[in-house]
């Protein structure tokens, strides 16, 4: 009797063991794991679809998204050839690695779920669509070049993922504060713009060191050499004006 079938939840706590690491930066210990989950599946069968699943996220997360493509790219096809019944699935993260390669426009296909895109960029219904779906729609249009269609989108996520308790829901504060940060320096707002990166990185703590290096790089780069941070309050106080604006 092996693992996978005597534990009930396995390959969804090796997914999440394998995203936790990368998200800590232990990018060897995440790969150790991925080997040797791939020896627990001798066919390509429904798991070899979430095993697929599980390196593109991986890879997705160390901002290697060509590879990541390739890997999400495989477990679609998998599932679509061998029409396997699973609710094991590829397209999310599919749709991540293809907007952050440079194909925003076919990933927001995928993160519109059939929904049109004008009713979700001035949608006032929190309730409507989840902060992840506005958020990954923002994300597209940022990269887009559509900056204020983006910053609704932004708006309505980080008002949701407020109330979200989720697995990824710091996580996905704490891009939503990023990407809102990025946004309003592109429109030159800096002062804004460091508020939200500070919060970002506020929001992560230590849980992912990664990604707050890469924030305080870009708060660095904001500031152009000026090392005197905002304080708490002001950051707050930004923050929370904008997102009830």
């Amino acid at each position: 009797e092996t693992a996978a079938s005597k534990y009930k939840k396995f390959d969804r706590t090796v997914g999440i063991m394998v995203a936790t690491l990368d998200t800590l930066g232990e990018a060897e210990s995440a790969d150790e794991l991925l080997r040797h989950y791939e020896e627990t599946i001798p066919q390509k069968t429904a798991r070899y679809i979430h095993y697929c699943d599980t390196c593109a996220y991986s890879h997705w997360q160390r901002g290697d998204f060509a590879k990541a493509v390739d890997w999400a790219t495989q477990g679609v096809r998998l599932k679509k050839d061998s029409n396997v019944d699973t609710n094991f699935d590829c397209e999310h993260s599919l749709a991540l690695a293809q907007r952050d390669a440079g194909d925003a426009e076919q990933a927001l296909e995928a993160f519109l779920k059939g929904a049109k895109l004008d009713e979700v960029i001035n949608s006032s219904d929190l309730n409507k669509f989840d902060g992840s779906l506005y958020g990954n729609v923002g994300r597209c249009l940022q990269k887009m070049g559509r900056t204020n269609d983006a910053l609704r989108c932004f708006k309505n996520s980080f008002r949701s993922l407020e109330q979200d308790s989720s697995l990824h829901s710091k996580s996905n504060r704490a891009f939503a504060r990023q990407w809102i940060a990025e946004s309003v320096r592109e429109l030159g707002d800096h002062e804004r713009a460091e508020a939200f990166f500070l919060d970002a990185i506020r929001v992560l703590g230590l849980s992912a060191p990664n990604r707050v290096r890469g924030i305080a790089e870009q708060l660095v780069s904001l500031k152009e050499g000026n090392v005197r941070m905002m304080d708490d309050a002001k950051v707050a106080r930004l923050v929370s004006s904008w997102a009830q604006s």
